[in-house]
């Protein structure tokens, strides 16, 4: 079976044509005919919806492909759903299926499906977007809001800063370097550009504190 979808607008005429080929089976007469679900076309008792003749399109030893038309005079809401042409002969039946909807529902769907399907989307990007950068967008809250706690909680720091410290004697350029980065990149970008709170033992350990 072969389905079709066919967008129509009400008060438009509309010609549908079956073609079927059928192979040698001896003195049986093909039949071809349509149907609009489970009635025959003759059967709807709509003077609008009219059968025409089946005709032989090519004939060729005992093999021939027939026509056979189904007309709609001026489509009305009762007219859509599904149409059905049948074939069959003596080695068997086979139909194909054609669907007729109004243009105007069938474009609200689309559009509809679009518009969900588009939310979607951008939903995934920012839940995307927010595991992958939360550590930045957490700053950069606190970058244009403040540093106030938006959690509720009274916290006297953000964060306890811990680093390698040696001896003077021991100091080598690497031990600099991590004392340095401890002591004053970390604070300077931390605290006075992201307003964030930072215990360091050195300098914020009071002593039977």
């Amino acid at each position: 079976m072969t389905a079709y979808h066919l967008l129509v607008f009400a008060g438009n005429a509309l010609n549908l044509t079956c073609r079927a080929f059928f192979g040698y089976s001896g003195d049986v007469s093909p039949l071809i005919y349509w149907m609009k679900g489970e009635k025959f076309i003759e059967d709807l008792d709509e003077e609008r919806i009219q059968e025409s003749d089946s005709k032989v399109v090519k004939e060729h030893l005992g093999e021939q492909e027939v026509s056979i038309s189904l007309t709609i005079d001026s489509l009305e809401e009762e007219d859509l759903g599904n149409y059905s042409c049948f074939v069959e002969n003596g080695n068997g039946r086979r139909q194909a299926t054609i669907q007729l909807f109004r243009r105007a529902e069938l474009m609200y769907t689309v559009e509809l499906a679009g518009g969900l399907g588009a939310i979607l989307l951008l939903l995934i990007f920012l839940i995307s977007l927010y595991k992958c950068y939360k550590i930045e967008l957490m700053l950069f809250y606190r970058r244009q809001f403040g540093s106030e706690d938006v959690d509720g909680e009274n916290k006297d720091y953000d964060a306890y800063l811990s680093y390698t410290k040696v001896d003077p004697d021991q100091w080598s350029q690497e031990t600099r370097e991590e004392e340095r980065f401890a002591l004053e990149i970390l604070p300077d970008v931390l605290e006075k550009h992201y307003g964030y709170k930072l215990f360091i033992p050195d300098r914020d350990l009071i002593p039977t504190g």
